[in-house]
């Protein structure tokens, strides 16, 4: 790699470094199809999304080889164990699958989705990110530009609204 390991730099000049450094990034991704079996294809996305995790560091990283090697690494167990669950999500017998709703859960979730029609478009969001996305209330208050601590009393607040509209119905 062109960057001196000894001299400590920032993620986001480390990353600059990286990204133009073409032997490093051909060594990365012959790692991952020796160790890891990754096609090119992917193990070129996990570099990426490595640089794009070296650029959110704010500190100094002091050995930017073996740091990048790191992540890059951790990068590829997470990938390879990403697909180990959705191969045994795969293999679950068809009587156990996951079923369509039946048909009382079915008229819920249409009258649920009316009730959605009839709240807010700031409750729709609030709601959908709480509970739909499964947003932390922290993220949620980041998403919508809202005061952490203001969050939770607007989830209540659309709740009950959403609940009175289902009870109009």
């Amino acid at each position: 790699m062109s960057v001196d390991p000894e001299q400590p730099r920032r993620g986001p000049d480390l990353a600059e470094a990286l990204a133009r450094d073409a032997e490093l990034r051909d060594r990365l991704v012959a790692y991952a199809a020796t160790k890891f079996g990754i096609a090119a294809g992917e193990a070129e996305d996990l570099f990426q999304e490595t640089l794009l995790e070296i650029m959110r560091i704010d500190g100094h990283v002091h050995r930017p080889d073996g740091f990048a090697f790191r992540v890059f690494h951790t990068r590829c167990c997470n990938h390879v164990e990403g697909l180990v669950e959705a191969r045994q999500m795969a293999r679950l017998r068809p009587d156990t699958r996951p079923r369509g709703p039946s048909a009382g859960e079915a008229d819920g979730l249409v009258l649920l989705r009316q009730g959605f029609e009839r709240i807010s478009a700031s409750c729709r969001r609030i709601l959908y990110a709480y509970y739909i996305e499964g947003r932390s209330l922290k993220e949620t208050a980041d998403q919508l530009t809202v005061s952490s601590s203001s969050v939770w009393t607007l989830v209540n607040r659309c709740i009950r609204r959403l609940r009175a509209c289902l009870q109009r119905t």
